[in-house]
């Protein structure tokens, strides 16, 4: 019996660390939340765990070499259909949720058009405090996970050498206001990629 309470109590306080409800450790002088001045692996793919990038956006690397700086944001049905039915009301889905026919998967041409005009409404990307405007993303299924969602390149030549900033900021949705409300975290939509070139 105190052998299961044990295990349980264990398994309980894995999942609160996991989840960020507390934690412990001797770090008291640096940041426990992500920011401008911090950098987490999972926010570039040469760094993140094999098959685990996850639910946040990502680049190519923390060093950006090529011509272009490649930035993928994951669209999350479960995150992302609320804020495309409140902020784009007249966007039509491209096909019925859960089974459908192969032939109607694609959806028109304007229809797809005014959907990644909607998403850019929904994120918003700022490169060294200025905002992009960018003409419309392309829709990308990442191989390594099937996470679906959107690919931006944004031409990196003309950045400075050395350390620069891309922030992804998501709209928030009815849902997400009421429970920023309740949380101590108001920037869990904002997400701090530092890079260099």
């Amino acid at each position: 019996m105190l052998g299961s309470l044990g295990l349980a109590f264990l398994f309980l306080a894995y999942f609160t660390v996991r989840l960020g409800l507390f934690g412990f450790d001797s770090y008291v002088y640096f940041p426990s939340r992500p920011g401008p001045s911090t950098m987490a692996a999972r926010h570039y793919e040469s760094l993140a765990p094999a098959g685990d990038l996850g639910r946040v956006p990502t680049i190519q690397s923390d060093v950006v070499e090529g011509p272009y700086l490649r930035l993928f944001i994951p669209y999350l049905p479960d995150r992302d259909h609320e804020l495309v039915e409140e902020r784009c009301p007249e966007v039509a889905p491209l096909r019925g949720e859960g089974l459908f026919f192969a032939k109607r998967r694609r959806g028109e041409p304007e229809q797809v058009e005014a959907l990644t005009g909607c998403l850019v409404q929904i994120y918003r990307v700022v490169l060294n405090g200025r905002e992009i405007d960018e003409p419309g993303p392309t829709f990308y299924r990442r191989p390594s996970d099937g996470v679906a969602g959107v690919v931006l390149y944004l031409p990196s030549a003309e950045l400075p050498a050395g350390r620069n900033l891309l922030e992804v900021v998501r709209a928030e949705g009815e849902e997400d206001a009421e429970a920023e409300a309740e949380d101590d975290e108001p920037d869990r939509h904002h997400y701090f990629i530092p890079f260099w070139r």
